[in-house]
């Protein structure tokens, strides 16, 4: 056997060259084999300058490592036994010792390099051991950390076997193009993934703007009648007006509860106020004003409130505004008063008109106690006598501007400028005035069989009291009405 070595090392030699000679003609990567040498380990180390270790790349307790001092693109291989080196010749990455991979096959170096593992030192991940084969190609740089290449870069191909000639014949592995951008599944993974909700773009998942609310009765109702809702303006509306229209809309809510639709007349001026005349089913229902300067409050007053309130030049919008503006609402013994800068609106009830008390003779009926004091309720507008002077009855009795003649020099005189004039009964003796109808000072009341009178308030209900229930009129004092308690309303028995 030992003659006949030479021999056979030759011709294993021959086919090795001839193998060589392929792949050099053809160009390729390069494996690793085996010839006999004579020399040990220790000398090829000696060799090489360094220790045994050193050269075969191992770590102190006895793992590989990678050895710096290596030429660029080696790696160290596995520990062979005595006797053998290891060279390097170029070989087609398709050819091997047994014959040729079907295209698509990735390359023994490429299969060998798989085999490589992700810890340090060349063990398999998570074992700990030395791999049983090194390949020649330089292995991936190392992840994070310096554990190796970086995870998540696929499936491990398919461990070789290794023949009698120390070759490892791979299988094919698995194509995993990996992530196609930072954070993105791979191709496995997007298998595997569901899309859960719309899948439309970006400006349609966007808040659409919200729905205006909806119209409010008068909004949607007023115009279909020709008129306006609550702070509605026309296009003739001056500007002054327009600037007013917020604070009128603010009492619009508390119409909106009402069985009947309330409608509204553009915001206009009246005297020295901004005033809305109201609608509701086809007849007037009242004003809101204020003060066309914004500088007063804003009120709410129904159509008999309305009535007392412009009692001067028959309701004109022309001409001086003797009760000012509007202050607040507010009870005073047992009377409703609306209360304004010049004085205020005193109503016994709120089915009958008010009656303006203005400038000082409001001092002083307020000093006096008001309704329940020792002048009573006013009975009667402020007029008066060409030849004594401007005049107001009351319950009680009558307060008198001795030489004032007209209501703008009655507004402005001064408390000492009145004089009290109590009832006098041999003067002003009582009457019947029961089924009459009593008028004086611009207001009329029809006194019934029972003796309470009520309240006139159009010229179809005098005509009714007069005509068709057969009352007398008769031409009173206001104190004399005081004579007969106040009913409601009069109305028309037919």
């Amino acid at each position: 056997m030992t003659a006949e070595r030479p021999g056979l090392d030759r011709r294993r030699g021959a086919a090795r060259v001839a193998l060589a000679a392929m792949a050099v003609a053809a160009g390729g990567l390069t494996i690793a084999h085996t010839v006999h040498k004579p020399r040990s380990l220790s000398e090829q180390a000696q060799a090489a300058g360094g220790s045994h270790r050193a050269s075969v790349g191992l770590a102190a307790d006895g793992t590989r490592r990678s050895d710096p001092s290596l030429p660029a693109g080696r790696r160290p291989g596995p520990v062979e036994p005595e006797g053998t080196a290891t060279t390097i010749a170029p070989v087609l990455p398709v050819i091997t010792a047994r014959g040729m991979f079907e295209p698509g096959t990735p390359s023994l170096n490429q299969t060998r390099g798989s085999d490589r593992t992700s810890g340090s030192g060349g063990t398999r991940s998570g074992t700990g051991r030395p791999s049983s084969r090194s390949g020649t190609a330089p292995g991936p740089p190392a992840g994070p950390g310096g554990t190796g290449p970086t995870a998540g870069t696929g499936p491990r191909p398919p461990a070789a076997s290794p023949d009698q000639h120390g070759w490892s014949e791979p299988k094919p592995a698995p194509r995993n193009p990996g992530p196609t951008q930072p954070g993105s599944a791979t191709e496995g993974e997007a298998q595997s993934l569901q899309i859960i909700g719309p899948t439309t773009d970006s400006k349609s998942q966007e808040p659409e703007d919200p729905p205006p609310p909806p119209l409010e009765r008068d909004e949607e109702g007023c115009p279909n009648l020709d008129l306006y809702p609550i702070g509605g303006v026309s296009p003739e509306t001056p500007e002054e007006l327009k600037a007013l229209a917020p604070r009128f809309r603010e009492l619009a809510a508390a119409e909106m509860d009402k069985r009947a639709l309330v409608c509204a007349k553009p915001i206009e001026f009246w005297r020295d106020l901004a005033i809305q005349r109201l609608v509701s089913e086809g007849t007037p229902d009242g004003v809101i004003l204020t003060a066309t300067n914004g500088t007063s409050g804003i009120l709410r007053l129904d159509e008999i409130e309305w009535t007392g309130y412009r009692f001067r030049n028959g309701g004109s919008p022309l001409g001086p505004n003797f009760l000012g503006y509007p202050v607040a609402r507010m009870s005073f013994g047992g009377a409703s008063v609306i209360r304004t800068t010049h004085g205020g609106l005193v109503s016994a009830r709120n089915d009958t008109v008010g009656i303006p008390v203005i400038g000082a003779a409001w001092d002083i009926w307020v000093a006096h106690g008001g309704p329940t004091g020792d002048l009573g309720m006013p009975m009667g507008l402020p007029t008066g006598f060409p030849d004594i002077g401007a005049y107001q009855d009351f319950a009680n009795g009558w307060m008198l501007l001795p030489g004032v003649t007209t209501d703008l020099e009655a507004l402005a005189m001064p408390a000492d400028r009145y004089e009290w004039h109590p009832r006098l009964e041999d003067l002003d003796p009582a009457i019947d005035g029961r089924g009459k109808l009593l008028e004086t000072t611009g207001m009329a009341f029809y006194v019934d069989p029972s003796g309470l009178r009520h309240w006139i308030r159009t010229t179809s209900d005098w005509s009714c009291a007069h005509w068709d229930l057969g009352a007398e009129k008769a031409e009173v004092r206001g104190y004399v009405l005081g004579d007969y308690p106040l009913g409601d309303q009069f109305v028309c028995p037919s």
